[in-house]
């Protein structure tokens, strides 16, 4: 018996398809939870800007200067670092926001664009030391990234709290 075949059974026995709502179905205590797991990892984030900021001042200069002097171990510390804590912040926040209601083709953007400017990110700390212009591509998907996690986050709590359970 096909898939095709069986949904079809499924559904003339009288059974109803399941049909994801989105968030704003979840109970109260998951939102809340959700929200505030968000709002800690928003934290982390913001940490972590603050911390670059105390080591470069954001300068193109002293970011192209820092990555050019760092050795191969260096480079694999580093990277295995951020590669953790996007791993951790991105997969955290891109699983909850593929749980709501926004849009497949939005979904589908992040989807594709959010890993490839973390790879763009890690990649370009080590291409530096080749081409000072990868400094700039650095700042490009930082800021990319940095937005993109303020967007999903704005959606996520859109999707829990203010759409109503009619519009899911």
């Amino acid at each position: 018996m096909t898939d095709l075949m069986i949904e079809k059974k499924r559904l003339s026995d009288g059974d109803k398809p399941f049909i994801w709502s989105g968030l704003s179905v979840l109970p109260q205590s998951a939102k809340l939870f959700i929200s505030l797991l968000l709002c800690v990892a928003g934290l982390c984030y913001l940490i972590l800007l603050v911390s670059i900021w105390n080591d470069t001042g954001l300068r193109m200069s002293v970011i192209t200067e820092a990555y050019a002097d760092m050795d191969s171990i260096e480079l694999v510390e580093h990277s295995f670092k951020y590669m953790f804590w996007f791993f951790g912040i991105f997969g955290l926040t891109g699983a909850i926001f593929l749980l709501s209601t926004v849009k497949e083709k939005i979904k589908i953007v992040f989807s594709v664009s959010v890993p490839l400017f973390i790879v763009l990110d890690i990649a370009s700390a080590w291409l530096i030391s080749k081409r000072a212009f990868f400094s700039g591509i650095l700042g490009v998907s930082g800021f990319f990234l940095a937005g993109s996690f303020l967007v999903m986050f704005v959606f996520i709590q859109y999707d829990l709290w203010l759409k109503s359970r009619k519009e899911s």
